[in-house]
């Protein structure tokens, strides 16, 4: 029963996480529901029949349907795996219900029968860190209105940027990270064969790769534009995709799982040469259609697997041997560079890096910008960033909403946005404090002998881009923990210990969290500082007719000594009327006089209203049936744009 309860909770989670997300993305209610709902049951329903079809057919979904939206015709560009890992987890919580209920039928000990729950763990902890987070976030953008009962409000977090959209950058990579982790936690607490689960997730993933190799051909040597819609500027760039993301996507995903797939295949006593030689040259195939990150990761791979083969045959290389392999690396590099290729091609720009740096160190007046502009001035701006927050970071999805911050000044090329590698990106974010739970997490998982190859051929793929702000990246990176860093904690002396300092600075994340709420300013100056203006709290805002208010408001009060106040009502409600209590206060936020109005539907309906001496602030709240004041409102009202100053003050 307690797994049933525990998956319960997972589920739950899931779903609300779901609505957080609609909450800030207000993608249309049918398409949203309609590309969660698909994916939803695509890996919900083999659950009900097997549970290892189940996660098979979860991790191809995982791998394949990231567009699902798009390629369907779906005109909000949804781009999500939510639905796909939820249908996983909820598939899981059904199964074992099943079970329980056969079990009880059958007088049965179930309980006893199935593996015990290990419920502080890493997964479990790396999913409450991603809730911390969320509510980080939450309480940050939003300025914990709620507690007073202004509801969850329009409080604009930066200059043209709504804390909608400062927390919608936050949740997508909270949700990219936290529901594949739902599901591998599912997984774990519900089955106790970890091997079984292991190789069912290599299936999976061999089977997504087979799909996307078809679909990759296709676009390449078919029509590039098959199921490309909405994959950012690929085909400007002349890339294929695949059913990923975008190029950015299939660049260092596919060289990192065909890397992966090496190993499977060595472990195989058949067919081992040529099964290599084939997967080396559908990439071949694929790689002057990708970006040169392509290229780097795939030369990593030869090298790794290289060593593979020869730890396999069980040949011992010396110094000799060393120096001759990296000498035929070298030379094989020199002879691509030479080869003529399209211009501005990807493996030209990635040849180039070597002479670029000789260049660099020849000529100190050069920069290190020259081997990568684009990536180095992003890097630059997280690194300016984690300067500012070392400690805790600046709040996960945070770097674009700081580089769109005017007031800190953080130059990029012609004002350009994009995120910086993985490495800059988690530092920034999350500071030294959220890597070092990072560090541990991966600790409680890796073994040197077994691990060490994987983990130095990782450090190339993280540079090239901050993967987690793609759902099919996020996933790829805990796929690859899941499965070749191991399912379970690793049994060491040290685990109990890393969970325990996890679980510390999970509390001072938090503890972080309040005191900065507690030092932030209350409505309406939330931030005046740094946007110039007072908060305008809407519901929904419009520069050019009218805002939206819901509920309990406050705003602060122009310099006129009469306001010429038009509220109405619009058809976002269904309500005709609505009772309100307007109050004016003080500095202090004390009562000065107070006065009810009915709100109509008719926008012609003006108020005159005389301002008291010393008043500051102007506060409605909504009344209910008997007169009392509801701590939420939930009824709509609108005033027009001209009525608030270029400050948000109400004239």
């Amino acid at each position: 029963m307690k797994k049933i309860l525990l998956l319960s909770l997972l589920t739950l989670v899931g779903y609300y996480w779901i609505l957080a997300f609609r909450f800030c993305h207000p993608y249309p209610k049918t398409e949203f529901f309609t590309v969660i709902g698909i994916q939803f049951g695509i890996s919900f329903i083999p659950y009900l029949f097997n549970s290892g079809w189940g996660r098979i057919i979860t991790i191809i979904s995982g791998l394949t349907m990231v567009r699902l939206g798009p390629i369907l015709g779906i005109q909000s560009q949804l781009i999500t795996l939510m639905g796909v890992f939820l249908g996983g987890v909820f598939g899981n919580l059904i199964l074992n219900f099943i079970q329980y209920y056969r079990s009880k039928k059958s007088e049965l000990n179930f309980e006893n029968n199935s593996m015990s729950l290990e419920l502080f763990n890493s997964n479990l902890l790396l999913i409450l860190f991603l809730v911390i987070l969320t509510l980080d976030r939450f309480l940050i953008y939003f300025n914990a209105p709620y507690f007073n009962g202004f509801g969850i409000l329009e409080t604009m977090f930066v200059p043209g940027v709504s804390s909608k959209e400062a927390f919608a950058l936050s949740m997508e990579s909270i949700c990219n990270l936290l529901f594949p982790l739902l599901f591998f936690y599912a997984e774990q607490i519900s089955n106790s064969d970890k091997e079984k689960i292991i190789k069912d997730f290599r299936a999976g993933v061999l089977i997504g790769l087979f799909i996307q190799f078809i679909i990759l051909f296709l676009q390449i040597y078919w029509n590039e534009n098959l199921f490309a819609e909405n994959t950012n500027l690929s085909l400007e760039a002349h890339r294929v995709m695949g059913l990923f993301r975008d190029s950015g996507s299939s660049t260092w995903i596919i060289p990192i799982l065909c890397f992966f797939c090496y190993e499977d295949i060595l472990e195989n006593k058949k067919l081992i040469y040529s099964s290599l030689l084939g997967l080396i040259l559908i990439q071949l195939l694929i790689a002057p259609y990708q970006g040169r990150g392509f290229w780097l990761i795939f030369f990593f791979g030869l090298l790794a697997l290289g060593f593979m083969l020869l730890k396999k045959n069980a040949i011992k290389l010396t110094l000799k041997n060393y120096l001759s392999v990296f000498f035929v690396i070298f030379v094989v590099l020199i002879i691509l560079y030479q080869i003529p290729k399209a211009p501005n091609s990807s493996l030209d720009r990635l040849l180039s890096i070597p002479f670029k740096i000789i260049s660099i160190l020849q000529n100190s007046a050069s920069s290190m910008s020259e081997i990568d502009p684009h990536r180095y001035y992003f890097n630059l701006a997280a690194w300016n960033l984690f300067l500012q927050e070392p400690l805790f970071g600046n709040g996960i999805g945070s770097h674009i909403l700081n580089l769109k911050d005017t007031n800190l000044k953080i130059y990029t090329p012609e004002n350009k946005i994009d995120n910086p590698s993985f490495y800059f990106g988690v530092i920034s974010e999350i500071g030294i404090m959220g890597v070092i739970i990072l560090i541990l997490y991966t600790l409680n998982r890796f073994q040197i002998k077994k691990n060490i190859l994987l983990a130095l051929f990782l450090l190339p793929a993280f540079s090239i881009g901050y993967h987690i702000v793609h759902p099919d990246g996020a996933f790829v990176i805990l796929l690859i923990w899941t499965i070749w860093f191991g399912l379970e904690l690793g049994k060491s002396k040290w685990t109990l210990v890393f969970n325990l300092v996890i679980f510390f600075i999970l509390l001072l994340f938090f503890g972080n969290t309040i005191s900065q709420v507690l030092r932030q300013e209350k409505f309406p100056e939330f931030r005046k500082e740094n946007i110039h203006s007072y908060q305008l709290s809407a519901y929904e805002w419009n520069k050019e007719k009218y805002h939206v208010f819901k509920g309990k408001v406050i705003w602060r009060l122009g310099k006129l000594k009469k306001i010429d106040l038009k509220v109405f009502l619009d058809n976002s409600t269904s309500k005709q009327t609505l009772k309100q209590k307007w109050t004016f206060l003080d500095k202090n936020r004390q009562s000065i006089r107070e006065f009810e109005i009915t709100v109509t539907k008719e926008i012609q309906n003006s108020i005159q209203i005389e301002k008291p001496k010393d008043s500051y602030y102007l506060q409605v709240e909504e009344l209910n049936e008997s007169g009392k004041t509801q701590f939420y409102g939930d009824v709509p009202f609108c005033i027009p744009s001209k009525t608030f100053s270029k400050m948000n003050r109400i004239f």
